[in-house]
């Protein structure tokens, strides 16, 4: 009789777990299912959207630097070239003036052609720039001649500058490659004749706080070429 019992009641505790492990089962498998299909695998929707957005902000990003640089040339060009229009409106006949001028205006041209390209509008300064290089060149049109070349060539010095300043950001930022056709532009750009030849370079920022040790043509260049350098500076993102 007590081996009976026995029995019994380890078929019943047998029979008790197997209902426990099929309801295991079964909550597991309700388990699964109740999960939804995109909390069980990576959302690669959202990944791919995330994605986009950054990839979005880096193609604004890089196109709001170059548009900016080509504000800055676009002051610094037209400058360049309403300098020697200020000098051959007093010197008809100066054959450099009408030469440099000529060019002038023409690599301004170049710039305007590459500005819509890259949505770039002109520089809420560019009228206070290009009046003050007409007045400076017409101003320099009295000068001797030496002065004059200082003058021009103080102006190229500030344009040939900033050119690099910008080459080097493009460099910086790991735009070369991408903006290829901006850089050639640019180089291009920096790599012209835009003055006669001096023989006064303007000195550095260290040097010009020394007022006694400069010449006045040093002092001129250094005046001319980082005034209008701080100019076509803040036409950058004015």
């Amino acid at each position: 009789m007590a081996l009976w019992r026995s029995s019994k009641g380890l078929q019943s505790l047998s029979s008790t777990a197997r209902r426990s492990n099929l309801c295991r089962h079964c909550f597991a498998v309700e388990y699964a299912t109740a999960i939804p299909p995109e909390a069980a695998q990576p959302d690669t929707a959202r990944e791919a959207e995330e994605d986009s957005k950054i990839d979005r902000e880096a193609a604004e990003a890089a196109q709001k630097l170059v548009s900016s640089m080509l504000r800055a040339n676009l002051t610094a060009e037209a400058a360049s070239a309403r300098l020697f229009a200020g000098q051959s409106s007093l010197r008809p006949r100066a054959e450099d003036a009408r030469y440099f001028k000529e060019k002038g205006e023409a690599l301004w041209e170049q710039v305007k052609l590459l500005a819509p390209q890259h949505r770039t509008r002109p520089s809420l300064l560019a009228p206070a720039a290009r009046a003050a290089a007409f007045g400076l060149g017409a101003a320099s049109a009295c000068l001797p001649g030496n002065l004059r070349a200082t003058i021009g060539g103080a102006m190229q010095d500030a344009i040939v500058e900033q050119y690099n300043d910008h080459l080097r950001e493009l460099r910086q930022a790991g735009l070369a490659e991408e903006m290829a056709d901006v850089r050639a532009s640019l180089r291009d750009l920096r790599d012209e004749e835009r003055a006669p030849e001096s023989t006064v370079q303007a000195p550095d920022l260290m040097k010009l706080q020394d007022v006694k040790s400069l010449t006045f043509e040093e002092g001129l260049a250094g005046a001319v070429k980082y005034g209008f350098k701080a100019l076509f500076s803040a036409s950058q993102r004015i």
